[in-house]
């Protein structure tokens, strides 16, 4: 995948997951939601069949996640984010998903979006354990099992890769 500017535009591809959720909240709460931020998830499997998951010291284990800003390239954002925690350079293969959330009031709405990558090596080998603590000050590591601590989307996301490769 080459760029992706805007993620309303894999809504109609029927190879991508494309999740909406739409929240009405109180007008006094507006802000709080309009400072949540987008993320470029990505997922990747060594040649053990283990997915790269971090630790930001807030969510515990998750898949790599970089915040994008209005304007940014996703696809870079996620490259540049995933080649910083694991030294090697990869390439997005294509999205598995994407999550649009909407929080609206009577006459205000914000959205965020979350799309994950799949991801795969092109030079070296990622090996997490090398890296251990990045510049990035996050925590990386290889696991074989979604982390006990981890439910709903975030522990699909990472069970996703867990089990492997798309049947399209």
């Amino acid at each position: 995948m080459d760029k992706l500017q805007e993620p309303e535009q894999l809504r109609q591809r029927d190879e991508i997951e494309f999740h909406d959720e739409t929240h009405t909240i109180g007008a006094d709460e507006f802000d709080e939601y309009e400072a949540l931020d987008s993320h470029a998830v990505v997922g990747l499997v060594n040649d053990r069949g283990e997915v790269l998951l971090q630790n930001d010291g807030s969510h515990g284990w998750t898949l790599p996640a970089f915040r994008v800003s209005a304007g940014d390239d996703w696809v870079s954002v996620a490259q540049r984010g995933v080649e910083s925690i694991t030294g090697v350079v990869v390439e997005l293969e294509y999205p598995e998903l994407v999550r649009r959330v909407a929080f609206r009031t009577t006459n205000e709405q914000t959205t965020m979006y979350t799309v994950v990558f799949r991801a795969s090596p092109v030079e070296g080998r990622p090996v997490a354990d090398e890296h251990g603590e990045s510049s990035t000050a996050l925590s990386v590591q290889w696991s074989e099992s979604v982390p006990p601590e981890q439910d709903g989307p975030v522990a699909a996301d990472i069970q996703r890769f867990i089990d492997g490769e798309r049947d399209f």
